[in-house]
């Protein structure tokens, strides 16, 4: 579960615009901005340029657990015996 700090992170961060969230960042050509508009995450993107190969591996871990946690969760949800509706 997403603690409301976190919540509200993330919904500031999606209702800045492009220039605000991206504003140190010296690529807002025109390629950039096309990229943005097709729905690609050019501050996840530059996130990710900043890392070392190591810290994208231990990012790459951590999805992959989460991941691995849901399917999990949903398993177990499908194999539960049906309840009167």
């Amino acid at each position: 579960m997403l603690s409301a700090a976190l919540k509200e992170q993330m919904s500031s961060e999606t209702t800045q615009s492009f220039e605000d969230r991206c504003a140190c960042s010296e690529r807002s050509g025109i390629d950039w901005r096309t990229a943005e508009e097709a729905g690609i995450d050019i501050c996840l993107l530059e996130h990710s340029l900043d890392l070392t190969p190591w810290e994208r591996l231990k990012e790459n871990q951590g999805a992959l657990r989460l991941l691995m946690t849901l399917e999990k969760a949903g398993e177990q949800l499908r194999e539960r015996p049906a309840g009167p509706s």
